[in-house]
């Protein structure tokens, strides 16, 4: 048996570590990533006589098209730290855009923004995102931790973890929430993580096989 092999005896918990983001910093990200895609579109940046849906309360933007992109914010350390990021829209509860990176160079801040305008206008599954639709629109944000290798599968914790699987040039990855969305025990996750890597489902087993954990600080706007 291989250290990726689900093992009891080898029971170890992992704890990536992990920058918060403050509420009022996920508010202001979350209207930096509207307003950006107001821009984008070229229409006014309001929703309800000029207010924003802002993880779980409102707060102002501006009410006219502006002639230049909007700036990010400023004033939170967490802002300037290079963390990976996922930015995820919704219509109407539907999916219609994810992109991000696990790992980055990047800021925060400027994360945010590539991965916004990447979701929206970028994501080969969907048509690009249309002035039309962002009245209904909802947009989420997914903060990254540094991967942590792990020894034991184990000591993976479902609904807590997101995880990478690495053998060879093929790679892939699950974002926490994924397991608990699909009702799947660890073993059915790691043989559909390998399946989404385009490997036979029992890739993560072998010896060249890295796995990789992080954990997430998901928040997102409110109806």
């Amino acid at each position: 048996m291989n250290g990726n092999d689900v093992d009891p005896a080898g029971e170890q918990t992992y704890s990536p570590e992990y920058s918060p983001v403050s509420p009022e910093a996920q508010r202001r990200l979350l209207c930096y990533s509207r307003t950006l895609l107001a821009h984008a579109l070229g229409v006014p940046d309001t929703f309800g006589g000029g207010e924003v849906r802002s993880a779980g309360s409102v707060v102002e933007a501006t009410a006219h098209v502006a002639d230049q992109e909007p700036s990010p914010p400023e004033g939170d350390p967490v802002y300037d730290q290079a963390l990976g990021a996922f930015v995820t829209l919704r219509v109407e509860g539907e999916l219609r855009g994810c992109i991000g990176s696990i790992t980055t160079d990047e800021t925060l801040v400027r994360s945010v923004r590539r991965r916004t305008l990447d979701a929206a206008f970028h994501d080969r599954r969907f048509p690009p995102l249309t002035a039309t639709e962002l009245e209904f629109l909802l947009i989420e944000h997914s903060v990254l931790s540094s991967p942590q290798c792990v020894r034991c599968s184990h000591g993976i914790v479902l609904g807590e973890h997101g995880m990478i699987l690495t053998v060879g040039s093929a790679r892939s990855v699950f974002l926490p929430e994924v397991p608990t969305q699909q009702c799947w025990t660890l073993e059915e996750t790691l043989n559909a993580l390998a399946v989404k890597a385009g490997l036979p489902k029992d890739a993560w087993r072998e010896e060249d096989a890295v796995l990789q954990v992080f954990r997430t600080q998901h928040y997102g706007e409110d109806r």
